[in-house]
């Protein structure tokens, strides 16, 4: 698998060799400085995270027999409220039960490391229309 992340303007890639090494970056996060991690596998499936330690969105991309399903990640406890993440790759509008943490960032980032199902505690929204 590979880390895509944003330091300071400069785009850079790495390869992951454990779960823990996605939790050093993702833990750098910062919305101006560090704005985003991507974890890629090889597939070209990916989970992503924007914003902040205390406000970020997730997102979750799969392929499958040439195309593909976006879905963003949120908790079960759904909201129709709007929230806005601001960060240098945003501002991001996303619902509110889908205004995350940095600790639900990397218990998804772990689970797809080991190509585990999202919890049944989280919500998959489909958003693949913004991207077709």
């Amino acid at each position: 698998m590979k880390l895509t992340f944003e330091d300071r303007g400069n785009l850079r890639e790495i390869n992951v060799q454990s779960e823990e090494t996605s939790d050093k970056y993702l833990n750098l996060l910062d919305p101006v400085n560090f704005p985003f991690v991507i974890l890629t596998n090889e597939n070209d499936d990916y989970i992503q995270c924007a914003g902040g330690k205390t406000s970020l969105t997730v997102e979750i991309r799969v392929h499958n027999n040439g195309s593909f399903k976006h879905f963003r990640v949120g908790s079960k406890n759904e909201s129709k409220i709007w929230s806005k993440i601001e960060c240098k790759v945003g501002p991001i509008m996303v619902l509110l039960h889908e205004d995350l943490e940095l600790q639900n960032a990397i218990e998804l980032f772990h689970l797809f490391y080991r190509k585990k199902d999202i919890l049944e505690s989280y919500n998959l929204r489909n958003i693949t229309r913004q991207f077709t």
